[in-house]
């Protein structure tokens, strides 16, 4: 399992803006566990009969989940996407979507980056994965301020669908001398309005 990092993580508590398809299949935890702050238990009771209360079904194949889209309370330049999945055996623990970023509130929509990763392990294990999305600038999508993150399913995963357990965006940080010279040009502007008062 992973512990999900809360800091300046912008979707934790972000309820989805857009959706389609079915994401509780299989007794499945739906739209809300995605951005919850928790990776949870992957339940493995040996049968078909698993729950999977800490998943959201996704992929496209038996009605699941093909889109999902958070509109962000305010445009905001990331340093990275963090997408967690996995399933309670090997059968469903293929990450493969499409990430896409929007600096216009969703009317157009970039991408940001493909994924297709399907970790090699025994049947009856559970397995998580982490995928994460960044540059080696620092700053995502070239530094824009994104409004929008979407993510689109590709049902060729295995067997039409997977298991997403959360999903994170992270707001870059300003480097300490931008910090320091944001400080300073505001310090300034408050002593030229005591100035001019």
């Amino acid at each position: 399992t992973y512990v999900i990092n809360p800091v300046s993580n912008v979707l934790a508590g972000l309820s989805v803006s857009a959706s389609s398809g079915n994401f509780t299949l299989e007794n499945s935890g739906g739209l809300g566990v995605l951005t919850d702050g928790l990776y949870g238990t992957l339940n493995n009771d040996g049968g078909p009969t698993a729950t999977h209360p800490a998943l959201a079904t996704f992929g496209g194949l038996g009605g699941t989940g093909t889109t999902l889209t958070y509109t962000l309370s305010t445009a905001t330049i990331l340093s990275s996407i963090v997408i967690y999945g996995g399933w309670n055996d090997a059968g469903r623990d293929q990450a493969k979507y499409t990430v896409q970023g929007s600096t216009d509130g969703g009317l157009n929509y970039f991408n940001i980056g493909n994924v297709d990763f399907n970790p090699a392990i025994g049947n009856g294990v559970q397995s998580a994965t982490r995928i994460t999305f960044t540059d080696n600038a620092g700053n995502l999508a070239g530094g824009v301020a994104l409004t929008n993150i979407k993510l689109n399913a590709d049902s060729s995963v295995e067997n039409g669908y997977a298991g997403l357990a959360e999903v994170a965006a992270y707001a870059a940080v300003p480097e300490a001398s931008t910090s320091a010279l944001l400080g300073a040009c505001g310090a300034l502007a408050l002593l030229r309005r005591r100035r001019s008062a």
